[in-house]
């Protein structure tokens, strides 16, 4: 049974985390930034949904979800302002070389690409 407690704690920090890097996204949105929620592919292992970070970071413009294949396959133009957790971060910067890291806590990470 402690086990199960110790989980529990761990996943609240990672939401008390996560809040925290949707309320920095939502500080720094812009209106000709496209937002970029990596995701796994299967869910519930990294990023919480794009309404936590809707409501959380008190969005104003659409949020894309891509997984890491789909990144790679399909990636948005920059500007591009989005979140990924640090396993996923070495392929944003396969994609964008020039990527900037603006905030991080935990293992979640907020990053922008500026336009060229």
């Amino acid at each position: 049974m402690e086990e199960g407690k110790i989980k529990l704690r761990t996943r609240e920090k990672d939401i008390a985390d996560e809040k925290r890097v949707a309320e920095e996204l939502g500080a720094l949105q812009q209106p000709d930034s496209k937002m970029v929620l990596v995701k796994a592919i299967k869910g519930g292992s990294d990023l919480l949904y794009d309404s936590f970070y809707l409501f959380h970071g008190n969005l104003r413009f659409p949020v894309t979800n891509l997984t890491v294949d789909e990144l790679h396959a399909a990636s948005p133009a920059p500007p591009v302002i989005g979140v990924s957790v640090a396993r996923d971060f070495p392929v944003v910067q396969q994609v964008y070389p020039k990527v900037q890291t603006q905030f991080s806590r935990a293992q979640f990470m907020l990053w922008r690409v500026d336009a060229e």
